[in-house]
């Protein structure tokens, strides 16, 4: 048991890690690269993300040295490894963004995000943060280096770096929303770090203040499909850890009707599912996904909930 609860924070810990990523890539390409977003015409449904790779490669045809297009390339490769849970993906996005640095080696702060965010995944975490480094260099990126900083130092254990970290993003926030008008309480608008915020307060224990971080934060996310989802999961994680399975299991379904077949939110129902001994439900989760991708976590899970089936019928 003790074991299985040490494996089940590992896989949390990186849990954590992948979507924080996800989530400072989303903003951040909506911001930085409106230029080289695909647009459909009024009234179409948008573009699924296989459509973006095809137009984003059928722009490279005839531009292959466009490095805007190619960190773009890279940073949709990124969404299809989330979505797929197919790291295959994540080698394609490195291709591309190394691409990106080919073609633009200075000031290309975007492709140097999306290597960073890499090296995240694969639990490079000093690299990401000498990546990061200098991703904030740049004003306009500076904030989402810091990201990527915080990121490593909490997937490391380093709270108190991480805290830090967490402060010097505030001020930076700070001085962005002072230069818009009407703005009055900057520290509740951006969603990622709000989360952030709840995950250093839950770590401490902090429940109660975590809680409410977690709200705000779902509901300051407006229409960033992705990241309310992912917050929606974190907050299932955080109230399943709290014993309010049946308001966990309700948050998890939430971040699923955002985004069908969502990996970590279908994990996270099978996590309440253990909690609550339905190994049959645990099977009927995670199987499906580990048949596609085999995974050493959800492997565990699985010859868990088998042993104790069959532990039930002698």
């Amino acid at each position: 048991k003790e074991n299985l609860e040490k494996e089940s924070w590992v896989w949390w810990q990186y849990l954590i890690v992948v979507f924080l990523i996800s989530a400072i890539l989303f903003v951040l390409v909506n911001y930085f690269f409106k230029s080289t977003k695909l647009k459909e015409p009024l009234g179409f449904k948008p573009l699924t993300i296989e459509q973006e790779i095809s137009g984003y490669k059928k722009q490279l045809s005839n531009s292959r040295n466009n490095y805007l297009v190619l960190a773009k390339l890279a940073d949709t490769y990124i969404k299809q490894a989330k979505i797929t849970g197919e790291p295959s993906w994540y080698l394609l996005a490195e291709q591309s963004a190394k691409e990106s640095l080919v073609n633009e080696p200075k000031n290309n702060f975007y492709a140097l995000l999306i290597l960073a965010s890499i090296n995240m995944s694969k639990h490079e975490f000093k690299n990401a943060i000498q990546l990061a480094n200098e991703v904030k260099k740049n004003e306009k990126t500076k904030i989402h280096g810091l990201g990527i900083i915080f990121d490593a130092y909490f997937a490391m254990g380093e709270i108190k770096k991480a805290q830090e970290t967490l402060d010097e993003i505030e001020l930076e926030l700070k001085k962005v929303y002072s230069k818009i008008k009407g703005i009055k309480n900057y520290k509740n608008l951006d969603p990622v770090t709000l989360t952030r915020k709840a995950l250093l307060l839950q770590l401490n224990g902090k429940d109660k203040e975590a809680e409410e971080y977690f709200k705000l934060a779902i509901n300051n996310s407006g229409n960033l499909i992705e990241i309310k989802a992912w917050v929606y999961t974190l907050y299932a994680n955080f109230l399943s850890n709290l014993g309010k399975l049946k308001e966990a299991e309700i948050e998890a379904n939430f971040a699923l009707n955002f985004i069908n077949n969502y990996h970590s939110a279908t994990i996270q129902l099978a996590e309440i599912s253990r909690q609550k001994e339905d190994w049959n439900n645990i099977i009927t989760l995670l199987k499906p996904i580990n048949d596609k991708n085999p995974r050493t976590d959800l492997s565990i899970r699985l010859a868990q909930a088998y042993k104790e089936l069959n532990n039930e019928k002698e």
